[in-house]
């Protein structure tokens, strides 16, 4: 039997995600933002949660922002981070506190 993700388990993620983000950048105006089937009340118990990052401008050290973001991810706890750079939006796949 799995166990429901809530909305608010969800939300308490995003809000740990941008805390993180804004630590490992020092820029407190990049916000994180819930979209897709939590953020509608569609969400099932096999749904994921998606998030949009905002103003994540972090020097690229040789990397693209995308790969940045993953390791800045990879800094904050987040787990199997994975870039999809190829993406018509570039994605970052992830797993933290048990919610994908």
């Amino acid at each position: 039997m799995s166990t429901r993700i809530n909305n608010r388990d969800v939300g308490t993620l995003r809000q740990i995600i941008q805390e993180n983000l804004q630590r490992y950048t020092d820029a407190p105006i990049i916000t994180v933002h819930l979209i897709g089937s939590f953020e509608s009340g569609l969400s099932t118990n096999n749904s994921d949660a998606d998030f949009t990052v905002f103003n994540f401008a972090q020097p690229y050290l040789g990397g693209t922002p995308i790969e940045e973001l993953a390791k800045a991810l990879r800094w904050a706890g987040c787990q199997s981070v994975m870039t999809i750079a190829s993406a018509r939006v570039p994605i970052v796949k992830f797993v933290a506190w048990g919610i994908q």
